[in-house]
């Protein structure tokens, strides 16, 4: 692929996963989560952050192995929370 055609593939999916993050936040809010952008969850914010990359990569911290029951939709479940939790802890910090 030409780096033309790689960039607009890459903004194109951008576009996919910003329109799936928002409908998550928004299934959230519905089942009653908020405070995601408050600083005084900041801790919170971070270790959910971290738990769900560790489920997207499929290594389990707690047990130190590679669970290997992880599917492909279920990665890009978690891809889309390690991508809200990420925006999250960008807006908390300050949006540099």
């Amino acid at each position: 692929m030409n780096k033309r055609d790689e960039l607009k593939a890459m903004l194109s999916a951008v576009d996919e996963l910003v329109a799936k993050m928002k409908k998550k936040l928004c299934d959230k809010a519905r089942d009653g989560y908020s405070g995601g952008l408050d600083d005084s969850n900041r801790d919170v914010v971070a270790k959910k952050l971290m738990e769900h990359a560790e489920r997207l990569t499929g290594y389990c911290l707690h047990c130190k192995t590679m669970d290997g029951e992880h599917y492909h939709e279920e990665e890009a479940r978690q891809a889309i929370d390690v991508a809200n939790f990420a925006m999250m802890l960008w807006f908390i910090e300050g949006k540099p």
